[in-house]
């Protein structure tokens, strides 16, 4: 059985196989044109078995979200996630979906400490601390406020 990659780009979605000793070919493309955010690739087994999920970003269309029940031959539109109504008063931006970005139980782990750092700045408390990233934003040219206060 070929090796499968799905690659998620802003001109639509690739789909690359790639047999032993040869090189990768590209053997279907889904979305000409359209910008694809990020694609969930077909679950191996289980009930949803070769269902793959592919978020477009569509400008002032707003976001669509794809699903596919045949590892990616056919996809049919379904529903994008919706935020519950946002209070009247409530500061900030209006609550909208702009972006998917993630789809996949793996996505928890970043979604759960983002949350964390928007509540109390814990990873970013971290994050000044660390030499590697002072270093590495420092030799990116990067400089003032919390940087220049950093050892």
């Amino acid at each position: 059985m070929p090796h499968r990659a799905w690659v998620a780009t802003r001109k639509g979605l690739i789909e690359l196989h790639r047999a032993p000793e040869q090189a990768w070919q590209i053997v279907r493309t889904s979305f000409l044109g359209e910008p694809v955010s990020m694609v969930l690739t077909p679950q191996p087994d289980g009930p949803h078995r070769g269902r793959m999920l592919a978020a477009l970003n569509l400008g002032h269309f707003g976001v669509k979200l794809h699903a596919s029940d045949d590892e990616g031959l056919t996809w049919t539109e379904v529903a994008v996630p919706v935020y519950p109504a946002q209070p009247e008063r409530a500061a900030g931006p209006p609550w909208k979906l702009v972006l998917v970005w993630a789809l996949g139980k793996w996505a928890w782990g970043p979604i759960i400490a983002m949350l964390a750092n928007y509540r109390s700045d814990l990873v970013w408390k971290y994050m000044r601390k660390s030499p590697y990233i002072i270093r590495g934003l420092r030799r990116a040219g990067f400089a003032g406020g919390w940087l220049d206060q950093a050892p």
